[in-house]
This record gives structure tokens, C-alpha cells and sequence, in this order.
């Protein structure tokens, strides 16, 4: 796999994409927020990270990592029905 779309940058989302770029993946993250507010986490990251928008993480590579809490799922675009091969979405409703 040489891209990994991960949306949601919480706990989760960090902790997947803090290994993979240290093994040589690239990473498409996304937010809520929108890309402008990922500028740290991309920074951290490094040149194997880019920041984008939900459907630019979820088109981005191989592989798709949904993890976002369960009350906001049905609010996604319908491009990620197709595109998300592992949701690790968090079994809460509110943060």
C-alpha cells in the first residue's frame, strides 16, 4: 500500500498515522474541520502527510481508515460507501 486515507484525526486516526508514515506510507488525513486545521498534525507528521478534505481522504490511496464517532456517520458524502475498507469508527455518540 503506498496511500492511506484516514478521516478523523482524534485518538485513534493519530495513532495509525504516526506508524504509517514512519514506515514509508504516505497519508491523506481529514477532518471535520476542514484541511486549514490540520496544518500541525501534517507538520508532526511529515513529507508522507498531506492534509485534505473527507472525499480527497477517502479517494486517496488503497485503503481508507474511518474513525469518527457514530452520531456524525450518516452525515458523510456518499462517496465513502464505496471507498472506506476499515471503519474503526468510535462506538460513542457524543465526545
Amino acid at each position: 500500500m503506498s496511500t492511506l486515507g484516514i478521516i478523523g484525526t482524534g485518538n485513534i486516526g493519530t495513532a495509525v498515522a504516526r506508524p504509517a508514515v514512519a514506515a514509508g506510507v504516505t497519508v491523506v488525513v481529514a477532518n471535520s474541520r476542514g484541511p486549514q486545521s490540520l496544518t500541525g498534525l501534517v507538520a508532526e507528521l511529515g513529507p508522507r502527510a498531506a492534509a485534505g478534505t473527507v472525499e480527497q481522504a477517502a479517494t486517496a490511496g488503497a485503503a481508507t481508515l474511518l474513525s469518527i464517532p457514530i452520531g456524525v456517520y450518516s452525515a458523510l458524502p456518499p462517496v465513502l460507501s464505496d471507498a472506506v475498507t476499515s471503519d474503526r469508527t468510535a462506538a460513542c455518540s457524543a465526545r
